[in-house]
């Protein structure tokens, strides 16, 4: 029951946090509605995210080399 109570406790802290980020970031977005159309048009800058993305793709890849190289130890013993 208590891993629950954490898992629970850690959701609300990872959405507390990315409700925060997304707060504090500035948008860089000039985008229109259409009302004819009912489409979107506009241009997105994305460049502010483009090194989290880097960052976070590095992170996943440093997990699953260790996590391999862990499995890979164990299978030797």
């Amino acid at each position: 029951m208590s891993y629950f109570k954490n898992l629970l406790a850690n959701a609300k802290t990872g959405l507390v946090v990315a409700g925060a980020t997304v707060a504090t970031v500035a948008a860089q977005a000039a985008v229109t509605y259409d009302e004819a159309t009912n489409k979107f048009s506009g241009d997105i800058d994305m460049s502010a995210y483009y090194s989290g993305v880097t960052i976070a793709i590095a992170v996943v890849g440093t997990v699953i080399a260790t996590t391999l190289v862990f499995k890979a130890l164990n299978k030797a013993r």
